[in-house]
């Protein structure tokens, strides 16, 4: 049960942190503070919690903890798991939030060697340095089982709620209309006006 807890809280801290670093990014780059999350309410955005989970498991089940295993994992996992948030996004939402073909070295605009290098650096932090937040807090959590569920319990409502949301929002552009109560309330409560301040980043492919 204390490695589930454990890995739980990396996946939190993981997107916690992603939407962080990204906010910070967006605003020393862009000058100005835009909405870098994945799920609708809470600071959460699941690409990073995935990517922060599964490079720790990766590198925890590697007996070679040397920082250029530490970087070379980062680099191929992290772009492994890009590209197919990418993906699947373009495919289940009709969205892509990120297009590298204007840099050198990308692989379908979903991925490029200077962001897998950038996260090849980031795992190293993260492994070395921010996962002893992990390690810090897990006494405490231990003993309070009830806020590790409340997180987990609230982490899923949004996650299905911000799913629908963007379906009704891809339907919405293809013209699809609500055939039901809860279809038509999802398009009052999460508009497209909505949806834009949460994704600004987000765009529409073209068929």
């Amino acid at each position: 049960m204390k490695y589930l807890i454990y890995y739980f809280w990396t996946f939190i801290l993981g997107n916690i942190i992603g939407v962080l670093i990204e906010s910070i990014w967006c605003m020393i780059k862009y000058k100005k503070i835009e909405s870098r999350k994945g799920l609708i309410y809470g600071p959460f955005n699941p690409l990073y919690g995935f990517a922060g989970l599964a490079l720790t498991l990766a590198i925890d089940i590697n007996p070679n903890k040397s920082i250029g295993t530490v970087f070379i994992t980062g680099v191929v996992i992290a772009s492994i798991i890009e590209y197919l948030c990418s993906f699947f996004q373009e495919k289940a939402f009709g969205v892509v939030s990120w297009d590298y073909r204007d840099f050198k070295y990308n692989l379908n605009g979903r991925i490029n060697l200077f962001y897998s290098i950038a996260w090849g650096l980031i795992t190293i932090l993260w492994y070395f340095k921010i996962m002893n937040i992990v390690s810090n807090i897990m006494p405490f959590v231990s003993v309070h089982l009830s806020l590790t569920l409340i997180v987990l319990i609230f982490y899923i409502i949004d996650a299905e709620i911000s799913l629908v949301a963007n379906i009704r929002r891809k339907k919405r552009k293809e013209k699809i209309y609500p055939k039901t109560k809860f279809e038509k309330s999802i398009d009052i409560i999460y508009n497209d006006e909505r949806m834009e301040k949460v994704y600004p980043n987000s765009i529409f492919v073209e068929k």
